[in-house]
């Protein structure tokens, strides 16, 4: 049975998905604005070298108006990117997963079951409470859309990891030095190489027309990369799909 604060709970969600879209909000609108770029220059060009009574002149000239017009709402976008920036203060992340995980399992449907195990002891992060809530909802709704209908199980895990040397990893690589370590398993579908390279972009996805964004691992991405961490992937076809997030530990001289 669904708990009576079910709909504020899903409400939620979505808002902090929102204020999370302005990480990567400005990865979009460089993109977009190149594309842009390519196509005003040649159709400035090519209006240049067309005399005003040809018939493909005035199509040109809207062209150069709709790049100019789409050039104002992507700034307009960058704008919009600009009101939500980090809060970052150096604290244990521990409560704030935990909060998430509860979350998680409140508004997913249907409801799964997701195991923890996460260490109190684990050291400070230099982190923003509500974008390190959203990376780990995000994270746990797709290791749980990843076994429904399977009957497998969801893991999570906190600890405190010390790197021994650099490893690569998507969105920072991770020089050597101490991590907290926030590990999401999944005993789902996994995943195949092709889908492994692409899971991070914005817009993909692997499901049915409508059932989702493709941005929720996007989000994740620009939120690890904002607290300069990285993300380190696992999976196998039919085997399931282990992500690990490092986020760098606290110094001592940092916390004073």
């Amino acid at each position: 049975m669904r708990d009576k604060n079910y709909p504020q709970l899903k409400e939620m969600v979505k808002l902090q998905e929102l204020k999370s879209m302005g990480l990567i909000t400005s990865d979009i609108v460089h993109s977009f604005n190149n594309a842009i770029g390519v196509i005003r220059g040649y159709a400035d060009l090519s209006l240049r070298a067309t005399d005003p009574a040809d018939g493909i002149y005035p199509y040109l000239e809207q062209i150069i108006s709709g790049a100019d017009s789409a050039k104002e709402l992507m700034e307009k976008l960058r704008v919009f990117s600009r009101q939500e920036k980090p809060n970052f203060q150096w604290q244990h992340i521990q409560p704030i997963i935990k909060d998430a995980l509860e979350t998680s399992q409140a508004v997913h449907t249907p409801p799964v079951q997701i195991a923890q195990e996460m260490d109190p002891a684990c050291g400070k992060v230099l982190a923003d409470a509500h974008f390190i809530g959203q990376m780990a909802i995000n994270l746990c709704r797709n290791a749980c859309e990843a076994v429904q209908g399977r009957g497998g199980a969801v893991k999570v895990f906190l600890r405190e990891v010390e790197l021994e040397g650099a490893r690569a990893a998507v969105g920072n690589d991770l020089p050597k030095g101490k991590y907290a370590r926030l590990r999401v398993s999944d005993t789902g579908r996994g995943m195949d190489q092709e889908v492994l390279k692409k899971m991070f972009e914005p817009f993909f996805t692997t499901k049915k027309e409508g059932e989702g964004s493709g941005l929720g691992l996007a989000v994740v991405r620009a939120i690890v990369k904002a607290h300069n961490g990285g993300i380190i992937v696992e999976s196998q076809l039919g085997a399931g799909t282990i992500v690990d997030v490092y986020l760098p530990l606290a110094q001592e001289e940092e916390e004073q």
